[in-house]
């Protein structure tokens, strides 16, 4: 089963920006900022979790489940661009930068595509440090 590995920064107020990493393909993540792992509001906390392709209700798709989280479920791996859009979920992009000042991940649909791809609806052990 295949790692995948999570380097958080520092949780600022506009969100928890860090770099995911499995083989040779990087990108940049954004979450939530760190709010007690409070559902919908917060980021996980570190830990290894495993991750499923499972159909998520709310996105109507198949995509990457965050699993055994503490008092949380339904955390997703999925495309936005800033930290507001993924309710405890963790979003992927292949930039990161500012837009109308917010700082932000983007080509994230591409992003996912490619992280997708690699992990050929197979699940995954994620380290997030």
């Amino acid at each position: 089963m295949k790692r995948v590995i999570l380097k958080r920064r520092p949780s600022i107020p506009m969100g928890t920006f860090g770099v995911i990493s499995v083989d040779n393909l990087v990108l940049f993540t954004v979450e939530l900022p760190w709010k007690d792992n409070a559902n919908n509001v917060s980021c996980i906390p570190t830990g290894k979790y495993r991750c499923s392709w499972t159909k998520s209700p709310r996105l109507k798709k198949f995509t990457y489940e965050v699993t055994n989280v503490k008092g949380r479920s339904g955390i997703r791996i999925h495309s936005a661009n800033f930290a507001y859009q993924v309710l405890g979920c963790i979003a992927l992009g292949e930039k990161n930068g500012v837009m109308d000042k917010k700082r932000g991940v983007f080509s994230s649909v591409s992003a996912i595509r490619r992280f997708e791809k690699l992990l050929d609806k197979q699940d995954f052990i994620l380290e997030v440090r």
